[in-house]
């Protein structure tokens, strides 16, 4: 299997049993070796039908016993979306340019981002990446959690003029103490 990619669950899953193996470890395994697929079909005597689907990493066992894992690493059925093979040819850049965009949980991003110029501005929003418009009231509120229960609470209402007459919606979350209020 060239330029293929074990699912964000393949790797959690993956990671659960060898915690000192990394993604792109993996991933470059999957590459190197491929996985097996292989069915279990069902005893019915009139048609021939697919019980069980598991795929399987076959490592040679030098590699195996370097890296500390078992050298046949079996996938049931219930792990959905084993890998991905691009359907156009890609060079290793593209690979892991794709890898990072679409395989990722892009934990860098930030879930709200407020942006004042001065003091007399209209505050830009942006709640998980997006840009609020018609901001009607912004309001935010963090407490240390050091000697008492602190918390966050925001709150963006905010107009929705898609149906033709405007609608106040509002973005609100409240966390820690601030959930107990």
């Amino acid at each position: 299997m060239k330029n293929g990619f074990f699912s964000k669950e393949a790797i959690k899953y993956l990671q659960s049993k060898y915690p000192q193996v990394t993604e792109s470890m993996f991933n470059g395994l999957l590459n190197m070796f491929g996985l097996e697929t292989i069915n279990k079909l069902s005893d019915s005597t009139t048609c021939m039908q697919v019980a069980e689907t598991r795929h399987l990493l076959k490592i040679p066992e030098q590699i195996s016993n370097a890296l500390g894992i078992a050298s046949e690493i079996n996938f049931l059925d219930t792990i959905s979306a084993i890998c991905y093979v691009p359907e156009k040819s890609i060079d290793a850049v593209d690979a892991l340019t794709y890898a990072y965009e679409h395989m990722t949980d892009h934990k860098n991003k930030p879930l709200l981002t407020i942006e004042l110029q001065d003091e007399t501005s209209v505050p830009k929003v942006f709640y998980k990446g997006k840009e609020v418009t018609h901001k009607q009231n912004v309001f935010l509120e963090w407490n240390t959690d050091t000697e008492i229960m602190g918390g966050l609470t925001y709150s963006i209402e905010h107009a929705d003029l898609d149906k033709g007459y405007p609608v106040t919606n509002r973005i609100e979350r409240k966390v820690k103490g601030h959930a107990c209020n």
